[in-house]
């Protein structure tokens, strides 16, 4: 491999991991969705995951994680959305 592909390689490989998403909150539909909105607000560009085990067991989401629904946002973003989630429920989150 020539030089110069080599560090395209690499920037494509750091981009990509800067891309990954991670999980920022994990609860409630409701919770999950103002939240989602919350960080879109601030620029940050959101996903909701598990939307449907949230709709469909809304009552087991506090019973070790079945019916929790996930947000999640790029890793780039993690920092500052995480902060933006603490802010929006007013607690620390795990």
């Amino acid at each position: 491999m020539c030089k110069s592909a080599y560090y395209v390689v690499k920037r494509d490989m750091k981009t990509r991991d800067e891309n990954k998403p991670v999980i920022v909150y994990s609860g409630s539909f409701m919770e999950a969705q103002l939240i989602r909105t919350f960080l879109e607000s601030a620029g940050i560009q959101a996903f909701v995951q598990d939307e449907m085990s949230g709709i469909l067991l809304p009552l087991s989401d506090s019973a070790g994680g079945i019916g929790r629904v996930k947000v999640l946002v790029a890793k780039r973003n993690e920092a500052e959305a995480r902060e933006l989630v603490r802010e929006f429920l007013g607690r620390p989150q795990e």
